[in-house]
């Protein structure tokens, strides 16, 4: 995943994303990115955050 899971880690977990829930992450995360699955790849990081 590498790069996904950087963007993913920086939209959902840090300053930006502040362990935000999915609909959160995949809005924000929509307006400057797309890739094939983007929506499920989201998805499941946020599902599989220990934090949240």
């Amino acid at each position: 995943m590498g790069e996904t899971a950087d963007l993913l880690k920086e939209f959902h977990a840090s300053g930006i994303g502040i362990h935000s829930g999915f609909n959160k992450t995949n809005e924000t995360m929509k307006i400057r990115f797309w890739w094939p699955k983007m929506t499920h790849d989201i998805r499941e990081y946020v599902k599989m955050c220990v934090q949240c």
